[in-house]
């Protein structure tokens, strides 16, 4: 029975592709974005003159569903972009050739699988992403959400759409974030508690960011790459689409002043070690509390960008004293 390369995601793949192409063409089954994929037949096609991509592309629930129903009779020669999970349910089903790309000791060995060669490679981890339409949210006079919680607010009944579950792998992967985050029974009744309040299920990952993005639906649980390609396109998705970026960002600017005061302390010859430590971890529990605080009071944004402006004072003055330290000016 004919075996196929199974990958995450693109990259690498050309000798893949190239080795199992036949007949001048190759058959490749893909969720990849669809704006993605003339970005990979092009470089693929340059480096391999006669030798042809032919793409199937759908979720990656879909994908799945078809191989597992071509088991015996398969109709592709590389699967490529779908969900670890899905690749891992087609090595189970011993229906991937291992294929070790150029590259692979790069990769952490937790996107690798673990035979030998591996059955599957991951070359991308996606974030999740609330795609928001800013335009259309003041129209109706509303907050912007910025984080899980506020999804489930009655306000925004009817305004929301996400990709099923069921059929993408982008909405597989909001579930298990969520029972990752809270658990079992929180996870599950908070998907409960925001089914009351979705206006429609998708069976693309990208697509309710689009629908936000074309103001249909103004809020969209979609991934950020969709996002950040609308908003490079000049789509109105403003603040609050990137819940995991902006949180991150704020306890990183946290844990920069602690850093940078540090630093001075030791130019000065005063630093402590002890003291170190707690400012530091005192700094992030702080501003993580500050993000729960100010979701909770639905004013998250404005109150970051306060704190943010305090801290990025003293950073600039600690960098200033450092400066004057080393330079002597």
């Amino acid at each position: 029975m004919k075996k196929l390369a199974g990958f995450t995601a693109a990259a690498g793949l050309l000798a893949a592709f190239a080795a199992t192409a036949h007949a001048g063409s190759v058959t490749v089954y893909t969720a990849l974005e669809a704006d993605l994929l003339p970005i990979y037949k092009k470089s693929f096609e340059e480096k391999n003159p006669g030798i042809t991509i032919r793409w199937v592309r759908d979720s990656t629930g879909i994908i799945t569903a078809k191989l597992l129903a071509e088991k015996d009779n398969p109709q592709a020669d590389v699967v490529l972009g779908t969900a670890a999970t899905s690749l891992q349910i087609l090595d189970s089903e011993g229906m991937l050739e291992g294929y070790a790309p150029d590259g692979l000791a790069k990769i952490e060995k937790r996107f690798i699988s673990k035979d030998v060669p591996p059955a599957w490679v991951g070359t991308n981890a996606w974030a999740a992403a609330l795609c928001v339409n800013t335009v259309e949210m003041q129209k109706r006079s509303l907050a912007v959400p910025t984080s899980w919680a506020d999804l489930l607010k009655p306000e925004y009944k009817g305004l929301i759409v996400m990709p099923n579950p069921a059929s993408s792998g982008t909405g597989f992967l909001d579930v298990s974030s969520w029972l990752q985050l809270w658990g079992e029974k929180k996870g599950w009744d908070y998907m409960d508690a925001l089914h009351q309040n979705i206006a429609s299920y998708t069976h693309s990952g990208s697509k309710p960011c689009t629908l936000a993005a074309s103001g249909e639906h103004p809020i969209g649980i979609s991934l950020a790459f969709r996002a950040a390609r609308l908003i490079g396109q000049g789509a109105p998705i403003g603040p609050g689409s990137y819940e995991i970026a902006r949180r991150s960002a704020f306890l990183a600017i946290a844990a920069l002043d602690a850093v940078f005061g540090g630093l001075r302390a030791r130019l000065d010859g005063i630093f402590d070690s002890k003291v170190f430590v707690v400012s530091f971890v005192a700094n992030v529990l702080v501003a993580a509390f500050i993000v729960f605080l100010g979701d909770q009071l639905g004013v998250g944004s404005q109150l970051s960008t306060a704190v943010v402006v305090v801290l990025g004072i003293r950073i600039f003055g600690n960098v200033a004293a450092i400066r004057r330290h080393v330079f002597k000016a």
